[in-house]
């Protein structure tokens, strides 16, 4: 069976990285102040376990900003 490419909808290549992430974080600011923002976006973070807790963690990290994640998981 053949992988079909997909076209990407238009507009997803409209904005920057930078603008990108900005959009994603903007909800943020009411309790993240800008300088601890770009370091959430500079973080490195080991998730050891993939399961439910390790899962919630990398989905809560992720919508507050970290963009960088090693993941670890024995099964």
């Amino acid at each position: 069976m053949a992988i079909q490419k997909r076209s990407a909808p238009v507009g997803a290549h409209a904005l920057s990285e930078t603008d990108y992430y900005r959009e994603l974080t903007s909800r943020n600011f009411h309790f993240v102040s800008p300088p601890a923002q770009e370091a959430l976006s500079k973080l490195d973070i080991l998730i050891a376990g993939c399961g439910s807790t390790g899962g919630a963690c990398v989905e809560a990290l992720a919508r507050v900003g970290v963009k960088k994640f090693r993941l670890a998981d024995n099964g």
